[in-house]
């Protein structure tokens, strides 16, 4: 049986527009803060002790205004970021997943408009069989 993990956050980390510009202060205060959003998120599940190997993960953006296609890929990846392994050039990770890389998760970004009170980002990992 695959394990699922279904968890969501209140903020829209920034797209890679967004990202491209911001000083590199403040990109690491912004990607520890989405980190520590996602740890509580987590807080409730029974995690693996080594992270998953091979995974689908689907992150839904519920959000006021629609981002164009070629950017919304890029507001998943500061979480995806967080969920990899801790290590020097992650120093926010917290091993959930082995990569986000194609061979070892297929990822899908979604997106929809929703009113203000409900903007969220849901991410649901499943783990696919070795």
């Amino acid at each position: 049986m695959s394990r699922v993990f279904e968890f969501s956050i209140a903020e829209l980390p920034p797209t890679m527009n967004v990202i491209k510009r911001m000083h590199w202060a403040k990109y690491g205060r912004t990607r520890n803060q989405i980190a520590w959003l996602v740890r509580v998120a987590l807080a409730g599940h029974q995690l693996p002790d080594d992270p998953i190997k091979r995974c689908e993960i689907t992150v839904v953006r519920y959000a006021r205004r629609l981002l164009d296609e070629d950017n919304l890929p890029s507001s998943a990846k500061i979480i995806l970021d967080v969920l990899q392994p801790i290590s020097k050039r992650n120093p926010s990770g917290i091993g959930v997943i082995y990569s986000d890389a194609p061979e070892f998760a297929r990822v899908h970004v979604k997106q929809e408009k929703v009113g203000k009170a409900d903007v969220r980002m849901v991410v649901r990992i499943e783990e696919l069989a070795a």
